[in-house]
């Protein structure tokens, strides 16, 4: 149906323009597909985020995972050293002494003066304890090695 558009006011009435239907009808099509890409991108968006929620919980999930598998082959690791440590007697008297004042948070440098001794010879004799102790970290030692060292 073709027509024109008429406005009316007050003191006067005019044509604006002429109304074409098939254009009406080419426009309703094209808002029709713009409400059907909306429905269909706004789909997409909530499977989108669901799909991000259910990957942030897999990767959540793998870091538990990795956590626990990396606690579980350190303790491993320390369990290993700890059955082959060497045994206390196997120790100086120095070396048991220069531990024991590790574990208490001395220094090497605070050893040597405190024992007075050279400081080479307080690190040689910590050497020589994580030597026997099979261990590469102080804190390994500490934590394996010395409580059962100084019970």
């Amino acid at each position: 149906m073709g027509g024109r558009i008429v406005r009316t006011t007050e003191k006067s009435t005019t044509v604006v323009a002429p109304v074409d239907s098939s254009l009406d009808d080419r426009i309703g099509v094209l808002l029709d597909n713009i409400a059907e890409s909306r429905l269909r991108l706004d789909e997409r968006l909530l499977q989108g985020r669901d799909e991000l929620e259910r990957l942030q919980l897999n990767l959540r999930h793998l870091k538990e995972t990795l956590d626990s598998t990396e606690n579980f082959f350190e303790l491993l690791a320390l369990y290993d050293r700890s059955s082959r440590m060497l045994r206390p007697t196997n120790f100086t008297a120095h070396e048991i002494e220069v531990l024991r004042l590790l574990v208490q948070g001395f220094s090497t440098k605070q050893i040597a003066d405190l024992l007075a001794i050279n400081f080479k010879i307080a690190v040689r004799r910590k050497m020589c304890i994580l030597k026997k102790m099979n261990c590469h970290k102080w804190a390994s030692l500490v934590l394996i090695g010395a409580p059962e060292l100084l019970a």
